[in-house]
C-alpha cells in the first residue's frame, strides 16, 4: 500500500512539473501563450491579456479595499489564471501624487498585496504572484486634479510566462 502511495506521489510530482519545461512549452491545461517581447519585472516574459484584464483596478483615495469592480477584474484573472496554469502573475501597486514618497511605496504595496491575499483567497497558489509598489513614480496622467488623481491610484497587473 506504502509504495503504491509513493508512485503515485512521484507520478503527480512529474506531471505538475512537466507544466512547463525550460524552453516554453506547455503540457497542462489550458493553453500557453506566445510571449511578446516585453520583459516583466520577475524576469518572464509578459503575456499579452485578453479583455477584461487589460483593465486596471483602481482604489478610492488613501485607501487599499477592494470594490467591488476591482474584485469583478480580479474574478477573470482567477479564472484566466486557472485556465494558464504555466503563467504568473505580477501587481504592480500605484498611488497618486499625494502624500509623501514613503507613504505612496507603503500604500502601493498594501495596494498590490491586497489584490494577491483576494487571489490566494480564491485558490491561486501565492507563489505564482508577485508584487511591487511603485508608489507615485510611474503616473498614467500627470495633470494636477481629482480625475487624473483617480486614474493613478490603481494596481496594474500583468501575466508573466513562467
Amino acid at each position: 500500500m506504502r509504495g503504491m502511495l509513493v508512485s503515485l506521489v512521484v507520478v503527480a510530482g512529474i506531471v505538475m512539473a512537466g507544466c512547463c519545461s525550460q524552453l516554453g512549452t506547455c503540457t497542462g491545461p489550458g493553453p500557453c501563450p506566445v510571449p511578446s517581447a516585453k520583459a516583466g519585472a520577475t524576469g518572464g516574459e509578459v503575456v499579452p491579456a485578453p479583455g477584461v484584464l487589460t483593465k486596471d483596478i483602481h482604489f478610492a483615495f488613501d485607501s487599499y479595499e477592494l470594490t467591488p469592480a476591482a474584485k469583478s477584474i480580479l474574478e477573470a484573472w482567477v479564472e484566466y489564471l486557472q485556465d494558464h496554469p504555466c503563467e504568473k502573475l505580477l501587481i504592480e501597486g500605484h498611488c497618486d501624487e499625494r502624500g509623501s514618497t514613503q507613504y505612496n511605496m507603503a500604500l502601493g504595496e498594501k495596494r498590490a498585496n491586497a489584490a494577491k491575499v483576494y487571489l490566494v483567497s480564491r485558490g491561486i497558489d501565492a507563489e505564482r504572484i508577485s508584487t511591487v509598489s511603485y508608489g507615485e513614480e510611474r503616473p498614467l496622467c500627470t495633470e494636477h486634479n481629482e480625475a487624473c488623481w483617480a486614474q493613478n491610484r490603481r494596481d496594474h497587473l500583468e501575466a508573466i510566462k513562467k
